[in-house]
């Protein structure tokens, strides 16, 4: 998961890059305001259905709307939330992957790039030529930061049927 989320992170920052957006205030908007935005991604060359949601990232924190589940977490701990399973399950978080910080290394992974309306498609392939994935990124939007607890999950409100797994 920690990967997805980098990925969609550096696919931003692409987006920035390409619609003449100020990558600086991407990143600043990252760090002192909240910075969210809509995607779509598919493996490349397969049939599986292509999976769509959204992501919010605000320092350290991010949650993540997708293939009915949410993903939170405030930069310590990560909460995996399967909504139709009423299932959650709590893990140390770990950073975002480094290469999120290496535009260059980044640029070798994206290919067949389209622009559209504040919007960016293309190929992304994983470092050593890994799994790829065809990708659409929209909505991006940098705006104050949100409070806190929006990057929390407090287990007792869920009911007792829900099944609460700490991995931690």
């Amino acid at each position: 998961m920690k990967k997805f989320v980098g990925t969609l992170f550096c696919l931003l920052i692409c987006v920035g890059a390409f619609c003449q957006q100020d990558i600086p205030s991407l990143v600043e908007g990252m760090k002192t305001g909240n910075l969210s935005f809509n995607f779509k991604f598919r493996a490349s060359g397969r049939t599986f259905p292509a999976m769509s949601g959204s992501l919010s990232i605000q320092g350290k924190s991010f949650s993540a709307n997708f293939a009915g589940q949410r993903i939170i977490s405030d930069g310590n701990t990560l909460w995996t939330i399967l909504d139709p399973q009423e299932e959650i399950y709590i893990e140390n978080a770990a950073p975002l992957p480094a290469f999120i910080y290496d535009s260059r290394q980044l640029m070798k992974m994206l290919s067949n790039l389209s622009y559209s309306d504040g919007g960016i498609s293309g190929t992304f392939t994983a470092a050593g030529g890994g799994q790829s994935f065809d990708f659409e990124i929209s909505g991006i939007r940098v705006g104050p930061p949100l409070p806190s607890s929006g990057f929390k999950v407090n287990t007792r409100e869920f009911g007792d049927s829900w099944v609460i797994t700490d991995l931690r």
